[in-house]
């Protein structure tokens, strides 16, 4: 009897053994990557909108300051406008921000679905992929008189895998979820990557415009210094706080056409990355030593665009 037990006991452990052992060599599906598209993403659209929104309090401070030295004018509402009120070159850049904000606002919803321990933060992540893909087919139409190949359709086929995620979140339907969305937002991505790393170049037309507004900006701080320092009532603080703002608009209008190529260098590497993603998760990975190395280099370019925004606010202090 006792043998008879002891043989049944190790045939158990020798089953469980292999169960173990079958488990342990199972293919594993990791969402690292998935997380990293997001936060490189994102980290590159929130902070080329924090450099640009830097420029364009810049751009106020200088008109301001030709008021304020100059007594016969008077501030009017275009005083207090940046680089997005008013010409046609304004209005480009402020939409292809928009295209990059919704892109950045993609990533991080893909992430949050990624990490996502809950129901509600599913949810969430869920409302918050909707209206990123749905501005970005706007501000794409907007800033392009052309429609993004995203339709309705696809949007609903998206939100139908994430609803089939469940209550519990079973983690093979979280898997097909975030497969279904990348392989169906890639299009979307891929073009409006692309107009944003034609458009940000240091050589296009909205970088010319922005660094041209730049420079019109310091000569105008220089006739507004001159007026001043001739002055009666000039003192020494005024005319160092002047030359101060001088030197910011100079730094500025010095680092933006890098800061331009910078952000279209992170486009494209935001259109590679994604494609590596749509190529892994088509063949049911998440991870691949490839896409490891589009990561890393997509943080590294997050971390570039991050550089050039705080030299900005260094220079804007």
């Amino acid at each position: 009897m006792n043998k008879q037990m002891s043989s049944t006991r190790i045939t158990m452990v020798i089953g469980i053994t292999v169960l173990l052992l079958l488990a342990g060599c199972a293919p594993t599906t990791s969402l690292t990557q998935i997380s990293a598209f997001g936060a490189g993403t994102s980290s590159i659209a929130e902070n080329s909108k924090k450099a640009f929104e830097l420029i364009d309090s810049s751009t106020i401070d200088r008109k301001m300051y030709d008021v304020a030295a100059n007594p016969s004018l008077f501030p009017e509402d275009a005083t207090f406008d940046g680089l997005f009120k008013g010409t046609d070159g304004k209005k480009q850049l402020q939409l292809r921000l928009a295209v990059l904000e919704n892109l950045g606002s993609y990533a991080k919803a893909l992430e949050k679905l990624a990490t996502a321990d809950f129901r509600k933060d599913i949810d969430a992540a869920s409302a918050d992929l909707y209206g990123a893909l749905s501005g970005l087919n706007s501000t794409y139409k907007k800033a392009t008189d052309k429609d993004l190949p995203l339709k309705d359709d696809q949007l609903r086929v998206i939100a139908a895998v994430v609803d089939a995620i469940g209550t519990a979140i079973v983690e093979s339907k979280r898997r097909d979820a975030i497969k279904t969305i990348i392989i169906q937002a890639d299009d979307a991505v891929q073009d409006a990557a692309k107009l944003l790393e034609a458009d940000f170049g240091k050589g296009s037309e909205i970088s010319k415009f922005v660094q041209t507004n730049l420079v019109n900006a310091g000569g105008s701080l220089r006739t507004a210094y001159n007026i001043q320092k001739a002055a009666p009532d000039s003192t020494f603080n005024l005319r160092y706080e002047m030359l101060v703002k001088i030197r910011q608009m100079h730094d500025a209008a010095e680092t933006i056409l890098l800061l331009f190529d910078s952000i279209s260098a992170s486009a494209k590497k935001v259109r590679e990355a994604h494609s590596s993603l749509k190529s892994t998760v088509t063949r049911d990975k998440f991870s691949s030593a490839e896409l490891a190395k589009q990561m890393g280099e997509l943080v590294s370019y997050a971390k570039s665009v991050n550089s050039f925004y705080k030299k900005l606010g260094t220079t804007n202090k």
